[in-house]
């Protein structure tokens, strides 16, 4: 039987017939799960000729290139999670949405653009976080107070996009990143920003005698310090990164000031 494409189709085998009805379909970030499910709990399906069935339903739903990218990135984020990159493959991917191993190459060209493209939704994500965080408070002090919160929190709540964010490794094919993706291939520069930012609100609004953009790279470094320690897990003597927020922003603040008496004394 042809299926018809470009729509949102889920088939029921009822009474020796085969009928077609809208799938209700919900997207959900990062749980492939339930990405994206259909009423009858269906898994993925992409259009343009991918088909992918439910193990125990039989159900297909037929969707459109984005949900079709979203579904690969979704399977590459939870493989990742299973075993770093060398465990994020074409067909490994292929394999965990059980479709043909050729079809995550119609919409990427190779694992590293899927990991490229992952690390920099992560950062424009941080980037936001940061950006709300400074906007939402006029006192340069609290608004410095809020971006380190928000950074600490982004990190909790999204620990294996913070992985993929900060872990070193070399592209497989570093001269196609950096043709396909161009400038945005540095887009966690974004996030920088955003901390840079209000950092040097900070040090104009207390009139400290500290280069501002030495002064963003010690609150970065001791950000990403505390949550390295923290995903590493390595908070292993009786404080929780929980506890350990709150005084590690106290110390930020008064490390700024204290860096600025001892530069005019």
């Amino acid at each position: 039987m042809s299926w018809p494409q470009g729509r949102n189709l889920c088939r029921d085998k009822v009474e020796g017939r085969i009928l077609l009805k809208p799938a209700r379909l919900k997207l959900y970030r990062w749980s492939f799960a339930q990405i994206p499910v259909c009423r009858q709990r269906c898994n993925v399906y992409s259009g343009s000729g991918s088909t992918v069935k439910h193990a125990r339903s039989g159900h297909i739903v037929s969707l459109g290139a984005a949900a079709a990218r979203e579904s690969i990135l979704v399977a590459a984020k939870e493989l990742f999670v299973l075993g770093g990159q060398s465990r994020v493959g074409m067909r490994d991917i292929a394999k965990k949405l059980g479709v043909s191993p050729m079809m995550p190459y119609r919409h990427f060209p190779s694992k590293d653009h899927i990991i490229m493209t992952l690390r920099l939704q992560a950062f424009d994500d941080l980037t936001a976080r940061l950006e709300a965080a400074f906007t939402g408070s006029a006192d340069p002090e609290q608004a410095l107070r809020a971006v380190c919160s928000a950074y600490f929190l982004f990190a909790s709540e999204n620990e294996n996009s913070y992985r993929l964010m900060f872990d070193v490794w070399e592209f497989d094919k570093q001269a196609e990143i950096n043709r396909d993706f161009g400038p945005q291939a540095r887009r966690e520069i974004h996030s920088w920003n955003a901390n840079l930012k209000a950092v040097k609100a900070f040090v104009q609004a207390e009139g400290l005698q500290i280069d501002a953009e030495l002064a963003a790279h010690l609150v970065w470094s001791g950000l990403h310090g505390l949550v390295t320690l923290y995903l590493a897990r390595k908070l292993a003597f009786g404080a929780s990164f929980a506890q350990l927020q709150g005084p590690a922003i106290d110390h930020i603040v008064l490390g700024l000031r204290e860096a600025s008496s001892t530069i005019i004394e």
